[in-house]
C-alpha cells in the first residue's frame, strides 16, 4: 500500500507559511492508520455495497470489473458509489472528518506542508474533494477487497 495520495488541485489554496503567504497547489493524504478505523470502515462499508449493487445490476464477469477498476479515475469511484444509492453526503462528511485528523494530510507547495485546517478546507473546491475522496478509495480501500 502508498504511505500517500497527491491530488493535484484546480485552484491553488493560500496559505500562511512562516509569516508569509505560499499558494498550495497539491493536497497530499497519508494513508490510514487504526486511530481513524472507524471514519474509514464508514467509508469502506459505503464502496462495498456500491460493489455489491453493482455486481448485481451488471452481467459481466469479475475479472472484467477488477480490471476496469484499477483503471478508473477517483471522482469514477465516487459516481459509482453515488449510482449504487448510496447516500455520499453522509460519505463526504466522514472523509473531512477524517481528513481533518491531525497529521492526515497537507497542503503542499514545492517543499512547504501545511497542515489542512478546517478553515483551508472550506477552500478546496468540491471537484477536488470529491476526486480526492475517490483517490482515497482508489488507493487505500479497493486493493484491500480483491
Amino acid at each position: 500500500m502508498q504511505d500517500e495520495i497527491i491530488i493535484e488541485l484546480s485552484k491553488p489554496v493560500e496559505c500562511h507559511y512562516k509569516g508569509g503567504i505560499v499558494h498550495c497547489k497539491e493536497w497530499v493524504i497519508s494513508a490510514p492508520n487504526s486511530k481513524l478505523q472507524s471514519l474509514h470502515m464508514k467509508i469502506k462499508s459505503a464502496f462495498v455495497r456500491a460493489i455489491a449493487k453493482q455486481a448485481e445490476n451488471q452481467q459481466s464477469d469479475a475479472s472484467e470489473s477488477k480490471g476496469e477498476s484499477k483503471e478508473m479515475k477517483g471522482s469514477q469511484f465516487v459516481m459509482m458509489i453515488m449510482m449504487a444509492g448510496e447516500d455520499v453526503s453522509d460519505l463526504m462528511d466522514s472523509f473531512q472528518a477524517l481528513v481533518l485528523k491531525k497529521g492526515m494530510s497537507f497542503l503542499a507547495h514545492k517543499d512547504h506542508k501545511v497542515e489542512l485546517t478546517s478553515t483551508l478546507y472550506d477552500e478546496l473546491m468540491i471537484n477536488d474533494v470529491e476526486n480526492a475522496l475517490g483517490e482515497y478509495i482508489k488507493v487505500f480501500i479497493y486493493p484491500s477487497i480483491l
